[in-house]
């Protein structure tokens, strides 16, 4: 009888404690924390300048000879603004289809119009040049200047108009508040572009090869289109990955 008394006795004191344990006060606070965002942004600006750094002037004449005295100065740099995100950058440059018939990169020298970069100087073209930073643009730019060369893309329509479309992209991040190198340098005139009877008669060369077979008469727009692009840097591995994310 004793030894069940206890028993009992055991099992009402557990739960007298199980109980009592809903009782029990607990030290608790509560916090709250709003957080607020702001958007980023890629800003960036297309300079384009003489070989002083006065703008660019438009209609001015091309004209035949030696390119380095007959080119006309074009030196085009990308700014990304103050306030923008760290950037990558490219240029794309957009030449009439007729005047750039070679479409590839092996034969550009077959082109009605061409282009110089400033890397040009930097790999001894700076004799005799028309650009008087030229000489010594290697003391203040590295070597390659950052940007790739200029590479044939495709064939694009604007306005109606076909344009053989080129690219470079530069290497490196370029910080808020930085300009780069000169993308380009110049633009001038192929030599064996004629005039006669009051007509432009630019080279017919056979695809791949550096023989002019022909010519033929143009009457488009002697142009260069010049498009800058960038996108932010954060989240990116490299410039070409930014070349293809990048949505219009």
């Amino acid at each position: 009888m004793k030894k069940k008394v206890l028993a009992i006795s055991a099992v009402l004191a557990v739960a007298a404690i199980v109980l009592s344990a809903g009782t029990f006060a607990y030290f608790s606070d509560t916090d709250t924390a709003t957080n607020t965002f702001t958007l980023g942004k890629v800003d960036i600006e297309l300079i384009e300048t003489d070989h002083l750094g006065n703008a660019f002037q438009q209609n001015q004449k091309l004209m035949p000879g030696d390119a380095k005295t007959t080119a006309v100065p074009k030196e085009v740099t990308v700014k990304v603004d103050d306030a923008s995100e760290d950037a990558y950058v490219w240029v794309e440059i957009l030449i009439p289809s007729d005047l750039y018939g070679s479409k590839t990169d092996a034969h550009e020298s077959n082109n009605a119009l061409h282009y110089n970069q400033f890397v040009n100087f930097l790999q001894g073209y700076t004799s005799n040049s028309t650009n008087p930073n030229a000489i010594t643009a290697s003391g203040v730019y590295a070597a390659d200047h950052q940007w790739t060369v200029l590479k044939y893309i495709d064939e694009v329509t604007v306005n109606n108009k076909s344009y053989s479309r080129l690219r470079t992209t530069h290497k490196d991040i370029v910080k808020a508040g930085k300009t780069t190198s000169p993308a380009m340098s110049q633009v001038y005139l192929d030599d064996d572009v004629k005039y006669e009877d009051g007509k432009y008669m630019i080279p017919v060369v056979t695809e791949g090869t550096d023989t002019i077979t022909s010519y033929k008469q143009y009457t488009g727009d002697w142009e260069i289109v010049v498009n800058a692009y960038g996108v932010q840097a954060d989240g990116l591995a490299d410039v070409d990955a930014a070349v293809a994310a990048y949505k219009e």
